[in-house]
């Protein structure tokens, strides 16, 4: 299996919460993202997506900035006051360089402008996909590193004590340990 395979495949067993007010807009990407990922959540505003994000704790984040009630955002904001790590894409209809500022300062990894090359949007959520994979690995390699570390130190310290012991009445000399 060649890497971009590894990431597709993973991205299927993922959670995308998707943000977005216009309705033809949000029809369209819902196709889109229905292909790619295993759970898709929608909702059409800032204060629903994160109260979505906050139900369901979503693998990645989709949302477009402009939006009634709170703009994308505000609720990047809020999300980030709690979480530094989910990954975000922001979507935006303007090239305004002051939205893609508030963007990078908020901490988002992906920032687009519409209308979205479906291309290089796949491309990224395989990216966000293979950087969640990769930390999943991660993650389980240290606890089994843990697991394994404090099983050592246990078997060692038998030891020390099993040699202790030996040497407390066997030996005229004293203990190594």
């Amino acid at each position: 299996m060649n890497t971009d395979e590894q990431k597709r495949e993973y991205l299927k067993t993922l959670i995308l919460l998707y943000i977005e007010d216009e309705v033809d807009v949000r029809e369209q990407f819902c196709i889109f993202f229905k292909r790619l990922v295993g759970t898709l959540i929608t909702e059409t505003n800032g204060v629903e997506g994160l109260i979505a994000y906050r139900k369901h704790r979503p693998d990645i984040i989709i949302s477009d900035i402009w939006m009634p009630v709170m703009d994308g955002l505000h609720m990047v904001g809020e999300i980030r006051n709690s979480d530094k790590t989910v990954p975000i894409i922001m979507l935006s209809a303007f090239e305004d360089a002051e939205y893609l500022k508030k963007s990078i300062n908020l901490g988002i990894n992906g920032y687009l402008t519409k209308p979205v090359n479906s291309k290089q949007f796949e491309k990224l959520l395989l990216e966000q996909a293979n950087n969640l994979r990769v930390e999943a690995e991660s993650q389980m390699v240290w606890k089994t590193l843990q697991a394994e570390h404090t099983k050592s130190s246990h078997k060692l310290e038998a030891v020390k004590r099993d040699v202790t012991n030996i040497s407390c009445y066997s030996c005229p000399y004293k203990p190594l340990f």
